[in-house]
């Protein structure tokens, strides 16, 4: 009997990050005040992330990125105002970039 030999298919690629638990932001939504978000549980070995804070309008329908809100942490700014704020987090590993995860909505900063 003879055995057929085949071509190496390439190496399989890894899997990128997969959020399996939001990010949870902590702290007072009031002009002043800092917030700070947690990561979130993911899968697949993140080696690092990134943060994108949104300011929404007062029904949550609709939010925006807050130019160079870009940190663990935010500081709440007089614009906020009216508005309820959010964190979007991103997972990164050698695999590449996860699908954002958004956190819950803050209270309406007063």
């Amino acid at each position: 009997a003879t055995s057929a030999q085949y071509p190496a298919s390439g190496t399989v690629a890894g899997l990128a990050p997969v959020n399996t638990v939001l990010p949870v932001i902590t702290g007072t939504a009031t002009q002043g005040q800092v917030l700070s978000t947690t990561n979130g549980t993911w899968t697949n070995s993140p080696t690092g992330y990134t943060y994108q804070w949104q300011r929404c309008n007062p029904g949550d329908q609709h939010c925006s990125d807050i130019p160079g809100a870009t940190a663990k942490d935010y500081s709440v700014q007089s614009a906020d105002s009216g508005h309820t704020l959010q964190v979007v987090v991103t997972a990164i590993n050698a695999s590449g970039s996860s699908i954002p995860a958004t956190s819950d909505h803050t209270g309406k900063v007063p």
